[in-house]
């Protein structure tokens, strides 16, 4: 006798923003003897009671969500389909914030002194290996004197050009 498959497994979050979020799971451990034809998708806002359609139709194990509320705390569920009709569903245990999920970059790398001068020093580095998810607007630039301790700011590049010509030096230090 044909059955409906059983529940989806290891249902996940892989990204998230503020409008969407990208979803995997894996198959059933059953397909209640019929092939698996597609999967349900389901959102739900957690201010709401009830669940959302977001696709019946998905047939990889996997699918982006949209649109999501800025803001908004959202669970999910996958349900398999097949000819006999769709399984229980697998639920994620725990709700998501829609929001872009952006970090401060990393650290520029290789600095080098490309020349010296009384009056300036031209300082240029490689761009951070992580820009934290947005492209680098520009770089702080932060000098010392040679037996110091303090790091004062001395300057800002004009965009994320890697290369900055530091002026205000004396001589010496």
């Amino acid at each position: 006798r044909l059955n409906p498959p059983s529940a989806p497994r290891w249902l996940e979050v892989v990204s998230i923003s503020r409008s969407s979020a990208d979803l995997k799971w894996t198959a059933p451990e059953r397909d209640g003897g019929s092939r698996i034809t597609n999967y349900v998708v389901e959102k739900r806002d957690v201010r709401r009671k009830g669940w959302q359609a977001v696709d019946t139709t998905v047939k990889e194990l996997k699918t982006t969500v949209t649109p999501l509320n800025d803001g908004a705390l959202y669970v999910f569920r996958v349900a398999a389909e097949n000819a006999v009709g769709v399984g229980p569903f697998c639920e994620l245990e725990d709700s998501v914030l829609a929001k872009d999920t952006f970090t401060t970059p990393g650290p520029p790398y290789a600095l080098t002194v490309n020349s010296v001068t009384k009056k300036y020093v031209d300082l240029e580095w490689e761009a951070p290996k992580n820009d934290g998810g947005r492209p680098i607007l520009r770089y702080s630039i932060e000098k010392k004197e040679k037996l110091g301790t303090r790091w004062v700011k001395c300057g800002k590049t004009s965009g994320p050009d890697c290369k900055y010509r530091v002026t205000d030096v004396i001589e010496g230090t």
